[in-house]
Formats: C-alpha cells, sequence, structure tokens
C-alpha cells in the first residue's frame, strides 16, 4: 500500500513561514487536488516530496515502494533532441551500465582477472533487474499506449505543441515506473482535446495523484479530494472543485455564525456584569460585586472565536456605452495564411448584440489568429470584417505586452485613465493593487498581474463589444473568480478564447468551433459541443466506412445498383448517432433537474431552519427563484429532446 504523509510540517524561507504545522494524508488510488492563494506552499510541497528542498520541522512519511515523478511543464532540454532520445533518458543509468559492461567486455578479452569478473557479474544482475535487455521494446509499448507515433519520436522535442510535450513527458515519467504522479499545472498551453485524453489516463492509473491546478473543470473530473494550504495549513474537502466551492462557504457561513453567536454572547455577559457592579455600588452590595467578577473571570476563560475573513471582490464592472445596432459584427469569407499553411478558408459569420461566442479549436487551429485579424494585428489574405458604427470594442490578448514596462502601475493607470494621483490609488484599490504594490515597475508584474492591470484599464472604458484571449490564463482561483464576477455584471457582447472550460460553460451561449480552417457554429455550452463533436466524428467515420462499402461491393463485381444499395444500408448508422445524441442529452439534462431538485430541498429546510431570520429567509427565497428559474428552461430543453 503506498501512501503519503505530512505531519507538523513547519517550512520558512528566511523570516516568512510559508507551511506551519502542515498535516495530511494520501493513500493508493487517491486523486488529490491541492489549492491554495499563488504563494501559499502548494510547489513546495512538491519540492518536499522530490527531496529537493528542507523543511524544519515535522515529519514527512513516504512509502518505500513510492516512485515519485513529476510531470514537468517545460524541461530543459538541447534543441537537436529528438522524442526518441529523450524518452531513452529515462533509462539513463542502465544505459550507464550498460556502457561500463562493454568496456570491461573488452578488458576481459586481454586480462582473465577475478575482481574483472566479478565487477562484470554485479553490473549484468543489474542491468537485467532493471531489465535492461527490454528496453525498446518498453519505449515501444508506452508509446503506442500514448498515441505517439514513430512519425513524431523522430521530431525534435522542443518543436512539439504543448500537448505533444505533455504526453511525450508522462511517457518519460512512466518509463521510470512511477507510482506517484505529481502534476503542476497540468492543462496550461494544452488543447481541450489534450486535456480530455489526460482526464481518461488519469482515471485508469495505479497509484496516488497529486494536482497542482486552477482548472476548476479539470478538478471536477479528475480529483477525489481536495486539500487546500490556507495560512500554512491544511483545509481538507471530501470532492472535486463544485463540492469545495459549496463547502468552503458553507464553513465559512458556520464560522461567521459561531463569532456572531460568541459576540452576542460576550456582550450579554459584559452587560450583565456590568449591571452588577452598578447596583452592587448603588446598594453598596459586596455580593452583587463578587458575581460581577464571576462573570467577568467567565468572560476571560471563554474560547475566543475569531472573526472569518472573506477576500474582497473587485467591485468595478465594465462600464456601458449605448448601443444602435443590433448587429454587431460581419465576417465574410475571411482567409489567412501563413507561408504554405492555410489557417483559415472562407470564415463566414455575425455577431449581434449580447452574444456570448467561445472560441474552440485545437492548437494552431487559428483561434488567436481570428481574433487578430478581427483587431487588425493582422492582415487578410482576403475577405473583409466590418464592425457596427456603434461598437466600441476593448480587446485582452493573451500575452499582454505594455508600451512602457519601466512605468509603474500607479503612473499607467493615471496616464491611461487621466486621472490625478488619489483617483488612480482608489481604482487600483478595487484591483488588489495597493501600498507598495502600485509602485511596482509594469516589467516586473507576473502574468496574472499583468491580467489585472489590464482589466484595471478596460473596465473604466465605455464598452459594449469585449474580445477576450485566454483571460484566465496565469490567473489563481481567486483572481479567476474576479474576471468571472466581473464579466456576469457586463451587459455588452462578449467573444473569446479559451481552455477553462468552467469559465466556457458559465459565459458562453453559443460556440465557433474552428476544425480544418473551417468555422461551425453551435448553440450551447461546452457540453453541447462535445457532443456535437462526438456526431461529426461518428458521421466522418461512417461516410469512410460506406465508401469502403461502396468500392467492396464494386471490387467484388456487384453491380452499380448493389453496391449502391448497400452503401444507403450502412448510411442508416446516422439515424442512429442521431438517437445517441439525444440519448445523450435526455441524460444529461435528467442529470441537471435532478441536481436542482436536491438544491431546491435543501433551500425549503433552510427556509425552516432559519424561519426566525428575515435577512436570511429573503436571500433563500432569491436563491429559490433563480433555480426554479433555471429548472424551467432546462426542463423545455428536456421536452425538445424526448419529442
Amino acid at each position: 500500500m503506498i501512501k503519503i504523509g505530512f505531519s507538523e510540517i513547519e517550512k520558512y524561507y528566511g523570516a516568512n513561514q510559508v507551511l506551519d504545522k502542515l498535516t495530511f494524508d494520501v493513500h493508493e488510488s487517491e486523486v488529490v487536488g491541492i489549492l491554495g492563494a499563488n504563494g501559499s506552499g502548494k510547489t513546495t510541497i512538491f519540492k518536499l516530496l522530490l527531496g529537493t528542498e528542507n523543511w524544519e520541522s515535522g515529519q514527512i512519511f513516504i512509502s518505500k515502494q513510492a516512485k515519485i515523478g513529476l510531470l514537468e511543464q517545460i524541461p530543459d532540454t538541447k534543441p537537436t533532441l529528438s522524442v526518441r532520445t529523450y524518452l531513452e533518458s529515462a533509462f539513463d543509468k542502465l544505459f550507464d551500465i550498460q556502457r561500463e559492461m562493454k568496456v570491461l567486455e573488452q578488458q576481459l578479452l586481454t586480462a582473465k582477472e577475478e575482481a574483472l569478473i566479478e565487477k562484470y557479474g554485479k553490473l549484468q544482475i543489474a542491468f537485467e533487474h532493471g531489465n535492461g535487455y527490454l528496453v525498446e521494446d518498453q519505449i515501444d509499448q508506452i508509446c503506442d499506449t500514448l498515441n505517439i507515433s514513430k512519425e513524431m519520436q523522430d521530431k525534435y522535442y522542443m518543436l512539439l505543441s504543448g500537448g505533444e510535450k505533455t504526453r511525450v513527458n508522462l511517457a518519460k515519467i512512466l518509463l521510470q515506473d512511477v507510482n506517484v504522479l505529481l502534476l503542476d499545472e497540468p492543462t496550461n498551453h494544452l488543447d481541450l482535446d489534450t486535456i480530455e485524453w489526460l482526464e481518461s489516463f488519469l482515471m485508469t492509473f495505479k497509484g496516488i495523484v497529486l494536482i497542482i491546478s486552477h482548472d476548476r473543470y479539470f478538478l471536477d473530473q479528475t480529483v477525489t479530494r481536495i486539500i487546500e494550504i490556507q495560512e500554512g495549513k491544511a483545509e481538507l474537502y471530501g470532492g472535486g472543485y463544485t463540492f469545495y466551492a459549496s463547502e468552503k462557504e458553507m464553513r465559512f457561513e458556520q464560522q461567521l455564525n459561531q463569532f456572531e453567536q460568541n459576540q452576542k454572547k460576550l456582550k450579554q455577559l459584559e452587560a450583565a456584569a456590568k449591571r452588577l457592579h452598578q447596583w452592587a455600588t448603588q446598594a453598596d452590595n459586596p455580593k452583587l460585586h463578587r458575581q460581577a467578577f464571576a462573570i467577568e473571570k467567565r468572560i476571560e476563560r471563554m474560547p475566543k472565536i475569531e472573526k472569518p475573513l472573506k477576500e474582497n471582490a473587485i467591485k468595478n464592472q465594465f462600464t456601458g456605452s449605448a448601443l444602435r445596432s443590433k448587429e454587431m459584427l460581419k465576417l465574410e469569407s475571411v482567409c489567412k495564411s501563413f507561408g504554405d499553411q492555410k489557417i483559415l478558408e472562407h470564415v463566414t459569420a455575425k455577431v449581434f448584440y449580447k452574444d456570448q461566442i467561445a472560441i474552440l479549436g485545437d492548437n494552431g487551429s487559428g483561434k488567436s489568429t481570428l481574433l487578430k485579424l478581427i483587431m487588425n494585428q493582422l492582415n487578410l489574405d482576403s475577405g473583409a470584417f466590418e464592425f457596427a458604427p456603434s461598437v466600441n470594442v476593448a480587446y485582452l490578448p493573451q500575452e499582454i505586452i505594455f508600451d512602457n514596462p519601466n512605468m509603474t502601475v500607479l503612473e499607467f493607470i493615471m496616464d491611461a485613465l487621466a486621472l490625478n494621483e488619489g483617483q488612480g490609488r482608489a481604482v487600483l484599490a478595487s484591483y488588489k493593487f495597493q501600498q507598495e504594490m502600485v509602485f511596482k515597475k509594469i516589467g516586473a508584474l507576473s502574468g496574472g498581474e499583468k491580467t489585472r492591470l489590464k482589466l484595471c484599464e478596460m473596465m473604466q472604458l465605455k464598452v459594449n463589444f469585449l474580445l477576450l484571449d485566454e483571460p484566465t490564463n496565469h490567473l489563481d482561483l481567486k483572481s479567476r473568480e474576479w474576471v468571472e464576477d466581473a464579466i456576469e455584471e457586463y451587459t455588452g457582447t462578449l467573444v473569446f478564447v479559451s481552455h477553462d472550460r468552467h469559465f466556457i460553460n458559465k459565459f458562453a451561449h453559443k460556440i465557433w468551433w474552428l476544425k480544418d480552417q473551417k468555422l461551425t457554429l453551435i448553440d450551447g455550452d461546452y457540453e453541447q459541443y462535445k457532443v456535437e463533436k462526438s456526431v461529426q466524428l461518428l458521421k466522418s467515420k461512417s461516410i469512410h466506412e460506406v465508401e469502403c462499402i461502396r468500392n467492396k461491393a464494386e471490387e467484388k463485381g456487384k453491380s452499380g445498383l448493389e453496391a449502391k444499395q448497400e452503401a444507403e444500408d450502412a448510411l442508416s448508422v446516422n439515424e442512429n448517432i442521431n438517437k445517441k445524441k439525444n440519448v445523450f442529452m435526455i441524460n444529461k439534462l435528467e442529470q441537471e433537474l435532478a441536481a436542482i431538485e436536491i438544491q431546491l430541498a435543501a433551500i425549503e429546510q433552510d427556509m425552516t431552519t432559519y424561519s426566525d431570520d428575515y435577512q436570511r429567509v429573503q436571500d433563500l427565497l432569491d436563491q429559490k427563484e433563480t433555480l426554479e428559474t433555471e429548472y424551467l428552461i432546462i426542463l423545455e430543453k428536456w421536452e425538445n429532446y424526448s419529442a
């Protein structure tokens, strides 16, 4: 049984304490998410497990049979290193033994010394014990399992896409026979197909998996538990991200209620003690003084409950502008190539007022290119696009570059928005740029801080059309929630590129799917996109199969009519595909309806429990109304698919 345990671990960087009596256990077959604010100590935990850093006190238990592997995002490799050679480096120790054996073999040709023979025998045992004679077979097997083709194995590792590198890195780790897998932001730079592949792989992995990730959808799909690092300690949650978010809010409410009850009791006792002292003085009664002193001692003995703190959300929101046009943007037969490589071919689409559109597709399919074309940052090869006259657009690029990186944060916002220092500080404070942070050079900001600063500027402008390219990249969970809160208040048109499926499901009402240089419009969120994508893949497969049937029939000498009939019989598969699609959607919608019914039942229970708390009951009624509206919308969809 593999097990990892941290017991009261304390870790400092200088005078800064990162981990404060951190305690948790992880057992075999568990997939655990590690959450926490930037700088909370998540990566430090990985370093302690890998033995690359020491700690001040406490104990770390790692089973003897545990073999730990870290999935690196960007390993340091030579530019000319092939994928095959990179995978072979998993067996460097075995190859060192093999080279030493070959040297000894040459020496034994001329000298039959007992010491050389003994040394060679030990090396041979070690080589065989490590399955040295099966190395090439192991590499071939893992490449076949992870779909790493011969063509990819011959490529230079550094020329692979982010998704391909992740697969190759995982292959190398598995070749090292690890049973404890450490993943640090594994979905960064991956396209959606590769993320889904990684999720499927983790479901079948036999061992412990620890994941540091800000990808909420990925966490929901993979983890069985969550450990949140807060003020150096571990808060444990039994479930995925959705459960964690709900449970965390409930714990906050319980702690706040305990604090308020504690404060209420303290005030009552303090008031009682004060009254007794007053009466004792007026009546010259020492007994009343003694009773008051007893109450004061009781107050001293009462446990002090700290008020739970919740970080404030971004309070500002996008400033809207007047709009006089329903059609916001029109794309007509847009084409774009880079050299001989076609990226977009005859892309035609329209964007209407209040549309919320996610642009999805594999890496390299042209998502960011399309946004740059719309913003005139790239030139069209052919075709045209046109904004309505009343459109005021704001664009958040994937890589945020400021004209003057030597400006301070405060100088930038004062210059960009024509504000005085007091106004600039007030605006920046809403985006967590406070105190010394406002004097930080823009060039020294992290990726997440640059995104926040750019959003700070954008949200003060009168915009009615937002173009966002990976808006949640580089952001921690709290910052992602800030961005979402701001966009929820925004009432204009939204077009965005994202791999954050939680974000996509929350905001996308339409999907632009880019594949093979073409754009396909899908009405719905990410889940609907997955259904449509599966249907398209099945249809493509069935059409290919139909052509094969027709060709084989003709090769067997059957008449054109007979061949056509066999092909038409095969086409009935499309009807089955559509039926499968409907069944999938009916099941999905029924699950959503059941989930809402559970929430509504819980609200009814809470309304009974807190019937004396008017404000609480009012909040519950608002939640109930929102859920009932959502229930009716889903029910209508269910009826359409069931018809």
